[in-house]
């Protein structure tokens, strides 16, 4: 199952996946902030579940997905192909192995990916799915980046209870905030953490955008400028979670290498 709709295709043919009991995994490549939803139905029938990576693109989602683990008894894997399948990687794999190259203390594998432009789907183009919410936790959790762009992020959690499209979700996975607050804290942690960014960080949200409302944006770059910490917000007018109007793509293209040229060009000598 792949692209947008294969997540979602489950309401109507996933049962006759789920009631077979031949099949005892799952695998899907829906694109990236649908697949651990779906993982979480498979593993509640009862099967094991195989996602592309990457699996899980928020906090909410990495908790969701322990929860259901724990009370499921089943195992949610992540495929990372380039240590299986990418020569150099497993060439690199077997150096380590042989001690050839001495200790090691992480890998990286560094690879051009064909853009291909024409063959994509236009949520492969938009930022929003691979994570906003995860830029907002990371700048909260390291210094270590000189400059970071969020896009349709939130992480005062408890204020997008009843405003995005999430709330079943929300009450599934976390509890009511009143019944659970512990949980809503943990998953807000960005947010009860701002005094620890020193990231300068540009925020970008669609004015209409009810997956993830504008107030996640508008919270933290209220956050950073309470803290003195170089931030922009920008909001595209009756936009929503995507950005289609080919004009505001293009702005924003634009304002992700303004942005990081700002920080990250070396200064003229």
């Amino acid at each position: 199952m792949s692209g947008r709709d294969g997540a979602w295709s489950l309401e109507f043919w996933g049962q006759n996946i789920f009631n077979r009991d031949y099949r005892q995994i799952v695998a899907g490549a829906p694109i990236p902030d649908l697949r651990a939803p779906l993982g979480i139905r498979v593993m509640q029938a009862g099967k094991d579940y195989l996602s592309d990576k990457p699996g899980i693109t928020s906090l909410e989602q990495l908790a969701a997905v322990r929860k259901a683990v724990k009370e499921t008894k089943r195992k949610f894997a992540i495929m990372y192909s380039e240590r299986l399948e990418v020569r150099s990687a497993v060439h690199a794999g077997d150096l380590i192995k042989q001690g050839a190259i001495g200790r090691v203390v992480q890998t990286v594998n560094l690879a051009p990916h064909r853009v291909n432009a024409p063959s994509r789907p236009d949520w492969f183009f938009d930022k929003a799915p691979y994570g906003g919410i995860l830029t907002d936790y990371t700048i909260a959790t390291t210094p270590r980046f000189k400059a970071a762009i969020s896009g349709a992020g939130s992480a005062l959690q408890t204020s997008m209870y009843g405003v995005d499209q999430y709330i079943l979700q929300y009450e599934t996975e976390l509890g009511a905030p009143w019944k659970n607050p512990d949980a809503w804290m943990k998953v807000s942690y960005a947010f009860f953490h701002a005094d620890r960014i020193k990231t300068p960080t540009l925020f970008m949200s669609g004015e209409k955008d009810f997956n993830v409302p504008t107030a996640g944006s508008e919270q933290m770059y209220q956050a950073l400028k309470s803290l003195g910490i170089d931030t922009q917000l920008v909001i595209y007018p009756n936009s929503f979670h995507g950005i289609t109007m080919p004009s505001y793509r293009v702005d924003r293209l634009e304002r992700y290498l303004k942005w990081y040229d700002r920080y990250l060009k070396p200064v003229a000598q």
